[in-house]
């Protein structure tokens, strides 16, 4: 359920914050490990928007529940809020080194407990999956509300990379994916 506690905060936090303007021409992100060309067509949150999202994430979790410590957010929306791209860097608790099966076991039952308790209506895919040369593992599922959540996780030891995308309007899905393809294909990633 962290993952679906995660997509419903993105989802009721996607209409309030909005962004301030577009920019015009691809920028590129390079921060806490991880890099890749962020299109035009997305708007980053305003800090003031992203720590406010961190400190209610980080508030409203469960600790007793969640295995990991969410470490930074960056999240950008693209234009009339047709989807979010939220990027997270979660630390896994205690130490513990997390590799891919321990997480897609962990996502699995997010998704079926997602189904159980009717918030998700399909798991379109949930597979081991590669980035370039980086393994990574792809879940997709529809939401109960229409909604489309879309995410890439990527794992380097204890760190654990997600970049989540809510399309509140599942149907504009097909419509964004060679924007996410194209930043999908310049990431890399440099963790110590």
């Amino acid at each position: 359920m962290q993952a679906l506690l995660f997509t419903i905060v993105i989802a009721a936090s996607l209409h309030a914050a909005g962004t301030d303007s577009y920019a015009t021409g691809d920028m590129q992100f390079k921060d806490w490990g991880i890099s890749f060309t962020v299109p035009a067509q997305l708007q980053r949150w305003t800090s003031e928007k992203e720590n406010a999202f961190f400190a209610y994430v980080q508030k409203s979790a469960n600790k007793a529940t969640i295995k990991t410590d969410l470490i930074h957010v960056a999240i950008w929306s693209a234009e009339e809020d047709a989807a979010m791209m939220c990027l997270t860097v979660k630390r896994e608790r205690g130490g513990d080194s997390l590799n891919l099966s321990k997480l897609l076991a962990r996502l699995e039952l997010d998704n079926k407990l997602a189904k159980k308790y009717g918030h998700a209506t399909k798991i379109n895919r949930l597979a081991l999956d590669k980035i370039g040369s980086l393994s990574c593992i792809i879940n997709d599922v529809t939401l109960r509300t229409g909604a489309r959540q879309f995410s890439y996780h990527l794992v380097t030891g204890v760190v654990n990379f997600e970049i989540q995308w809510m399309f509140p309007d599942g149907s504009k899905f097909a419509e964004l994916k060679p924007l996410i393809d194209g930043i999908f294909k310049t990431i890399s990633i440099d963790v110590e």
